[in-house]
């Protein structure tokens, strides 16, 4: 025996299934578009690291000198990126 259901019923779960897809491939393409942002952030922020040390005279040789560098430099581009987005 076949319960007959309201077509609104069977269409809001047809919605929801689409709208979790949705939700799904927007999640993706966020976390994505974020990764790519950070990559740029960090590339970006070793050379203006570089450029600051070599600017105040530090030398930061090695591996972990070139690592601080790096964070010093992405630190204050994103810093530099907060306050043009505030303006």
């Amino acid at each position: 025996m076949l319960i007959p259901l309201p077509y609104n019923c069977l269409n809001n779960s047809i919605l929801k299934k689409e709208n979790s897809k949705m939700d799904l491939v927007g999640l993706i393409l966020f976390l994505v578009i974020g990764l790519v942002g950070d990559l740029v952030v960090g590339v970006v922020g070793a050379f203006v690291g570089g450029w600051l040390f070599s600017l105040f005279g530090i030398s930061a040789g090695g591996l972990i000198g070139s690592l601080i560098t790096a964070f010093v430099g992405a630190v204050a581009l994103l810093y530099v990126i907060r306050l043009i987005k505030r303006a």
